[in-house]
């Protein structure tokens, strides 16, 4: 390759800057032209006149894909190239420039980037931003590489929306790239929920996700609980908080199951009180699903609000205490079902005596399959086989001993 004359340098002294890569280059703004080398190596050097040079589409795409080891002159050129030629840039170089600069996570670039492509709009650019994605996922080999590049796109797609209060345009973003796989992460999430509270968009920011039914709400949620970032629940609690101020909060109190199913027990008690100062009253459904918090006394809390424990709930805490080997718990809770006038079918049976079984106490787990059958409840095959296993296992014993 030619070296840049010193004539020519001396020309832009005072242009020149270094790169993170340690490499010098002349920003492009008064240098002249060499005609006798290719616009390629032109632009390479930092030497370039766009009204001079003859650019076509396969030009500037051909020049951006030789930038891949210079992802600031990759930019710099594209910019240059959008106000200086009679065409618009294709989407094919966004694409490529977009694939550099993610190369080399430089996020920061990557966001500034896109939040001026995208305030200029469809007409602006000449394409949409999922004809942007498409031509990435192109460009990309198929596979997880190409998954997570399209969805860091999608996610600094999401934010330069939420940046410009797009809220619209955030959403579509979201909904169209979640069948494909490479919907936004949970930042990008968060980051658009914080946009729209403190706009003042409540409203949207619930009925954005309430589109689905719920259980794709909860299927969502779940996800971004399961997500890897260290922190998932500040968008999950801020979605809940926008159900309980647009008064959803049956929705809002099922959506705590995923928050215990996850483990996360600290972030649902906080929920939980968060939504009780606010004066919403909890039933029945939220309390079984908290069971399992240490710090909340449930049976203290329905009696505070006047919600009565239905079957469901004495279920939940029968196994509990089955499992950490308390049975002598779970009868008396089973009793206090009974006491209370309610009817137990076959699930609660069923866990006490699973608990039965599992802590060697076959002769109640029989008299309770006995009691089903005099009540006309047939046991379940679980049951059955659980007894069966369990006398199996007690006649071995025996039989060692």
């Amino acid at each position: 390759m030619r070296v840049v004359p010193i004539s020519l340098l001396s020309q832009v002294r005072g242009l020149i800057r270094r790169g993170p890569s340690s490499r010098w280059y002349v920003v492009p703004a008064f240098a002249r032209t060499n005609p006798t080398i290719s616009y390629s190596e032109q632009v390479k050097e930092g030497n370039f006149d766009c009204k001079a040079l003859d650019f076509n589409e396969i030009g500037v795409l051909r020049v951006s894909t030789s930038m891949k080891d210079d992802p600031y002159l990759a930019l710099s050129f594209l910019k240059r190239i959008e106000g200086n030629v009679a065409f618009l840039p294709s989407v094919q170089a966004y694409a490529t420039v977009i694939r550099i600069v993610c190369g080399w996570g430089l996020d920061q670039k990557l966001d500034t980037f896109l939040v001026e492509l995208v305030r200029k709009g469809d007409a602006g650019r000449g394409f949409s931003v999922m004809d942007l994605l498409k031509a990435v996922g192109e460009a990309e080999k198929e596979g997880k590489g190409s998954l997570l590049l399209l969805s860091r796109l999608s996610s600094a797609l999401v934010k330069a929306y939420a940046s410009l209060e797009m809220f619209d345009e955030a959403i579509d973003i979201f909904f169209q790239t979640s069948p494909l796989g490479c919907a936004p992460d949970i930042k990008a999430l968060n980051f658009l929920m914080n946009r729209m509270i403190a706009s003042g968009e409540n409203n949207m920011a619930v009925a954005s996700f309430m589109n689905e039914d719920t259980k794709g709400v909860e299927k969502l949620l779940s996800r971004l609980l399961n997500s890897e970032t260290r922190k998932p629940c500040v968008f999950y609690l801020n979605f809940i908080e926008g159900l309980c101020l647009n008064q959803m909060t049956g929705i809002a109190y099922l959506l705590l199951q995923p928050l215990r199913d996850a483990n996360l027990l600290k972030e649902a008690y906080a929920l939980f009180i968060r939504m009780k100062t606010t004066g919403i009253k909890p039933d029945v459904v939220t309390c079984t699903v908290l069971i399992n918090i240490p710090k909340l006394d449930t049976k203290r809390e329905m009696k505070a609000f006047d919600v009565k424990p239905d079957i469901v709930y004495y279920t939940v805490l029968i196994a509990k205490q089955c499992k950490v080997q308390d049975l002598l718990e779970a009868e008396r809770i089973f009793a206090e079902m009974i006491e209370s006038g309610l009817v137990p079918d076959v699930v609660p049976y069923t866990a006490l005596i699973a608990g039965c079984c599992r802590n060697g106490f076959i002769h109640k787990a029989v008299t309770l399959m006995q009691v089903m059958w005099e009540k006309g409840i047939e046991p379940t095959k679980a049951s059955l086989s659980a007894v069966h296993n369990a006398i199996l296992r007690a006649k071995r014993l025996r039989s060692r001993k």
